[in-house]
């Protein structure tokens, strides 16, 4: 009797004895792994190591005994990963999901589970263990914003290419008519009802080519290029554009009493910032309609109105405004309104870079943007920028007689239309033309006779040889020549880049008559 007792002494010390090694290294596993384990039945948290503790913030004794919903900000979020543990049991009693928890600071822990079931002989356990996705999830958010980003840019840049293909082809077919109409305008009398008729087809010819600007200035890609320029010219030019393009339940009230000050900018960005701000008070009022209005003031800012503007030093400045009558802001949208990637718009609405943007082309000139909104009650933004004295008052032009001339001029376009209409006002001013409508031609009739010519007037885009190369070859036969360059649109050459190689004068079509007038005969006079 005493040895059977022995052996069954020994037989339990033995099995306690495994017990606690098995114990000892559970406990080590659980301390050593560099993630998450808990053990979980019937949904009610047992045990957990040191490393899931530190991913939610709790000591251990508070999450034992614990039904798991405490580790869930989103009850949405606990019924959709019960759903897929129920489904995965099904099929093989383990498996991985991923899902979002809430630690005990409130801030989200992006989850990939892992689990298998422990079936006992008195109960069912969970053995799941826990790694810390949220940089990983963060990193592909990021990955995701770039690749929409860089979309987003070969898009635009497509649209700068037709966009530029689009404008070459229709100042093509503007600029006849508007030097024809001009020259036709200067043979009327004032009183002639023909004058009359003429001058809206001019009119509506100038607008055409301010349209045609402004869709250029819209996608164009490039480098900043900072100039002096009057902003009330840029608003009225955007203003023209979101008429043609938003709703007629939007009306658009322009209140601009600044008309003649002026900034150092990039005109396409400031062109920018005014249609980003624009398009987004257009779109909190596309439901109900509205009030679009877009103001302009001069203000001079103490020391102590400047202190109430973020980054901004006292001086003088242009006064933006953009206000709408549309939903308002919540002070959350608020709060994170200049933040990159940021935005309110579905997953195809946009890409949360506009106001981000807006705020750095501002903060790269030295000025500032603020905004107050209410819910139901509308957005008011106001863009300060730092602007320069006021233009004076300039004598018009136009009443004043066309430059003549009787020098030789090389004039180079392979558009037959465009050639005539610019040889007819040219030999009108007095000039001698020689018109080809091939540059490789142009360049024959040079080479024969270089010393022949006061002038060459050429345009860019043409078959065989651009603009561009026959004036590297002209002036590599005879270098003190005057060049104009004209130009629809061209990825390849700027006005700076003309420049720098030499040629005196870069402009854009469709060519309006004084405005080369006076440029002829200025490089003439120059010469």
């Amino acid at each position: 009797m005493t040895e059977s007792v022995n052996r069954i002494s020994a037989a339990n010390r033995k099995l306690q004895t495994s017990l606690d090694r098995c114990q000892a290294i559970l406990d080590g596993i659980f301390r050593a792994a560099p993630y998450g384990i808990g053990l979980v039945s019937n949904q009610v948290i047992q045990q957990v190591n040191s490393r899931l503790c530190d991913m939610v913030g709790y000591a251990a004794d508070a999450l034992r005994e614990q039904h798991i919903g405490i580790l869930y900000a989103r009850k949405d979020e606990l019924v959709r990963v019960n759903a897929e543990l129920a489904r995965q049991r099904e099929h093989k009693g383990a498996g991985t999901i991923e899902t979002q928890w809430q630690n005990r600071s409130g801030d989200i822990v992006n989850v990939r589970l892992n689990w298998v079931e422990i079936e006992l002989a008195d109960a069912t356990l969970e053995l799941c263990t826990a790694l810390d996705i949220t940089a990983q999830k963060q990193t592909e958010a990021e990955h995701r914003d770039l690749e929409r980003m860089l979309q987003q840019a070969q898009k635009m840049e497509a649209i700068g290419t037709l966009a530029g293909g689009i404008a070459h082809d229709f100042n093509n077919i503007l600029s006849p008519i508007l030097i024809q109409t001009e020259m036709a305008l200067l043979d009327l009398p004032d009183d002639s009802l023909i004058r009359l008729n003429l001058e809206d087809v001019l009119d509506a010819g100038n607008r055409a080519r301010e349209l045609v600007r402004q869709i250029l200035a819209f996608s164009r890609q490039g480098e900043e290029e900072r100039t002096a320029f009057k902003v009330s010219t840029v608003v009225k030019d955007a203003l023209k554009l979101l008429r043609a393009t938003l709703p007629a339940t939007i009306e658009i009230k322009p209140d601009i009493q600044a008309d003649s000050e002026m900034i150092m900018a990039d005109a396409t960005q400031i062109h920018q910032v005014l249609m980003n701000l624009c398009t987004n008070a257009s779109q909190a009022m596309q439901t109900k309609g509205g009030e679009l209005v877009v103001g302009l003031e001069h203000v001079d800012l103490n020391p102590t109105a400047a202190a109430a503007i973020p980054d901004l030093e006292p001086g003088s400045y242009l006064k933006i405004k953009v206000s709408d009558t549309g939903d308002g802001m919540d002070h959350i949208t608020q709060e994170r309104i200049f933040d990159p990637y940021f935005t309110t718009k579905e997953k195809t609405g946009g890409t949360g870079m506009g106001l981000a943007v807006v705020h750095g082309i501002i903060r790269s000139y030295e000025g500032a943007i603020t905004f107050e909104s209410e819910l139901g009650k509308g957005t008011t933004f106001w863009v300060f920028l730092p602007c320069l004295e006021r233009e004076s008052p300039m004598k018009s032009i136009k009443t004043e007689p066309l430059p003549t001339g009787d020098e030789r001029i090389l004039l180079v376009d392979d558009e037959k239309a465009i050639i005539d209409a610019i040889q007819q006002m040219l030999e009108r001013l007095g000039y001698q033309v020689v018109a080809r409508t091939s540059s490789v031609e142009a360049l024959e009739v040079f080479r024969s006779q270089p010393e022949s010519f006061d002038l060459l007037l050429t345009d860019q885009t043409m078959q065989g040889m651009t603009g561009e190369a026959l004036a590297k070859k002209v002036m590599a036969i005879r270098s003190d020549i005057p060049i104009v360059l004209c130009t629809g649109f061209s990825h390849n050459i700027n006005e700076e880049k003309a420049k720098s190689m030499g040629i005196r004068e870069f402009i854009m079509k469709p060519v309006l008559v004084r405005e080369l007038a006076v440029i002829i005969r200025r490089l003439l006079d120059e010469n």
